[in-house]
Parts: structure tokens; C-alpha cells; sequence
């Protein structure tokens, strides 16, 4: 529930506001200037400020300024309500840091979709994963939801990175983010090349999860392996390139040799089963995708599993690119992925 602070010195407007948004769902709590409204900031925590502009001892202008100055607070969205509708006004509010700007008298119904709208671009703008910016768990997990509700067919796609934890260890945090990120450009050209419906998300570290038409799938899992391969050498030195791998010891001081990293992708479809839930999407797919590390080389692995199927093992498969294995990896006896 989404907890809204309404800043308002007509207490009459204030607890008319208060009423029909609580029956549409949301806590509200009322503060009479901007004064009051800063103080309650700390210990009330809302989502989202209504504003005032007109108030006494501190004014709405001034009230979001205030608010913007403060880390806490400064991600905070703000709404500014004015009975006065000059465009210097509105200018005014926007600069001193509201996200959106309402003219009184207004309709209920256009100020809950502004509402609405904020709420849900914030909620997506904190979810966003910091390194790629792609939409994070949140967003995923409504994107899936909104897949499965269309009832048309999909195909939802794990991709996980072997062997990245040696080389972040051996190489250091920037250079296996710069790794990341290049993964996340390369899913997102192809899928904008390759697809006609897509969506990609960022699940967090190494892991992406994407959604695409079922007609797509294949190719694209195929090429994004495929130029992930082609390129990923250019991100080692020259001597783990033509080995092969790195060499690295582990806890008990044995040499382990650590191969070139590679891709594995996971892929589940709605044609083989219904789907009830973005959870059930992700566990399955995520299942794919821990299959798919069990193989050598970059491969994507498809379940074909029936509802009443259990082992990945049995009914996966990978096409073209399933069995594609990277020169890097046949040129060396790696371990686990």
C-alpha cells in the first residue's frame, strides 16, 4: 500500500482528498503547511507528497526545494496543487524539483492517473539496476505477469555467464562490470534486431532474464552467443587468450584452471504447458539455465517438458547454438561453471 502525505491548508480539501484516495487503496496522512509537512517526512516515510503551493509559515515552492535538498528525501516524488495555472507557475514548481504540476479545481479521476503514472515510473526508476540500467526484479516480474495474461505465445530467456567470478577475482570489479555491460548491449541489439515483441531485464550481477515473440527465440539466443563468443576474448590478456583459461589456486592450494568465460542461456515457452505465475516462469527458466551451465561452451537449452515432465535432461534441447561450443573452451579441461 502506497502511503501518500497530502500538504494542504484548507483542511476541507485535505480530508476530502484523504477520503476518496483511502477508498481507492492508499494511506494518507494529512499536514497543514510545509513546515509540518518537512517534520513528518522523517517519521512517516511517504511514497509520494501533494502539495500545496499557497500555505502559511512555509509555502509549497519552498516546501519542495527543501525536500530536494535532502538525500532522504530527495527521490521523493512530489505533485504540486495550485489554484493558479500561469505557465511561470508551473515553470516555477518544475524547477524547484516537483515531478508534476495540477491546476485547481481539477477532476479526481486525472489527478489518480497522475498518481498512478509517478508512482509506477518511480517504483521502476528505483528498480532499474544501477550498472546497465535495465528494469530490475519488479519490473521483470510484471512483465512476465503481463505476458502470461495476453495469452499469445513466449518464450522467456535466462542468461547466465560462466566462469565470471575467476575472472572478476583475477581481473577486479571494473573490468568484470565492463563485462556485464557489454553482455547487456549485446542482448539488447539483438533483440532489437531479431524480435518483433521483446523486453529485457537486468535480474542483478551477471544474470539477465529477456522476453521475446516465439518466433524469435532460436536466433536469438543463436546470436547473442555468437557475438558474446566473438568479442569476449578482447576483454583478457593475451596470455590467458591463447591458453585458454586462467590459472588460479583454490582453497586447499591446488592449481584449478579456470576456462574463458562463456554463456549459458535457459529457455522456457508457454506451448508446452500454462503458466499461473511470474514465479513459476522464473524457476523454470532459471532450471534451464542451471542445466545449460552443466554443458561445455555457450549454449542455450530449451524445456520441452509436458506439465507432468521432471527431468530438464530428458526433454531439453538446444538447437544450432545448444550445441555450439567457443574455441576458447575446446582448447582447455575447465571446471565447474
Amino acid at each position: 500500500m502506497s502511503r501518500i502525505l497530502i500538504v494542504d491548508d484548507d483542511q476541507d480539501i485535505a480530508r476530502i482528498l484523504r477520503f476518496r484516495l483511502e477508498r481507492k487503496g492508499f494511506e494518507c496522512v494529512l499536514a497543514s503547511n510545509g513546515l509540518e509537512a518537512l517534520e513528518m517526512l522523517d517519521t512517516h516515510h511517504p511514497d509520494l507528497v501533494l502539495l500545496d503551493v499557497m500555505m502559511p509559515k512555509m509555502d509549497g515552492f519552498t516546501a519542495c526545494r527543501e525536500i530536494r535538498k535532502r538525500n532522504a528525501w530527495a527521490r521523493i516524488p512530489v505533485i504540486m496543487l495550485t489554484a493558479k495555472g500561469d505557465t511561470s507557475d508551473k515553470v516555477n514548481g518544475i524547477s524547484q524539483g516537483a515531478d508534476d504540476y495540477v491546476v485547481k479545481p481539477f477532476e479526481f479521476e486525472e489527478l489518480l492517473a497522475r498518481i498512478q503514472m509517478i508512482l509506477r515510473r518511480t517504483l521502476e526508476n528505483m528498480s532499474a539496476n544501477p550498472l546497465t540500467g535495465l528494469p530490475g526484479n519488479h519490473v521483470i516480474s510484471r512483465q512476465i505477469e503481463a505476458a502470461i495474461a495476453a495469452t499469445k505465445p513466449f518464450a522467456a530467456c535466462y542468461a547466465d555467464l560462466d566462469h565470471f567470478k575467476a575472472y572478476n577475482d583475477e581481473y577486479g570489479f571494473e573490468a568484470g562490470d565492463q563485462v556485464i555491460k557489454r553482455l547487456a548491449e549485446i542482448l539488447n541489439q539483438v533483440l532489437r534486431e531479431r524480435a518483433t515483441t521483446w523486453f529485457l531485464g537486468h535480474i542483478g550481477g551477471d544474470d539477465f532474464f529477456f522476453l521475446c515473440d516465439l518466433e524469435a527465440y532460436e536466433r536469438c539466443c543463436s546470436e547473442v552467443i555468437q557475438r558474446f563468443d566473438a568479442g569476449i576474448g578482447s576483454h583478457y590478456k593475451a596470455e590467458h587468450r591463447e591458453r585458454g583459461y586462467i590459472e588460479s589456486v583454490n582453497r586447499q592450494g591446488e592449481p584449478v584452471r579456470f576456462p574463458i568465460m562463456t554463456l549459458s542461456i535457459g529457455v522456457v515457452t508457454n506451448t508446452q504447458r500454462v503458466f499461473v505465475d511470474a514465479m513459476q516462469v522464473s524457476n523454470l527458466a532459471s532450471e534451464m539455465k542451471k542445466y545449460a551451465k552443466g554443458q561445455i561452451g555457450s549454449v542455450f537449452r530449451v524445456d520441452r517438458r509436458t506439465e507432468s515432465a521432471a527431468d530438464p535432461a530428458g526433454a531439453a534441447t538446444g538447437s544450432a547454438a545448444g550445441d555450439h561450443t567457443s574455441a576458447a573452451t575446446r582448447r582447455t579441461t575447465g571446471t565447474g561453471r
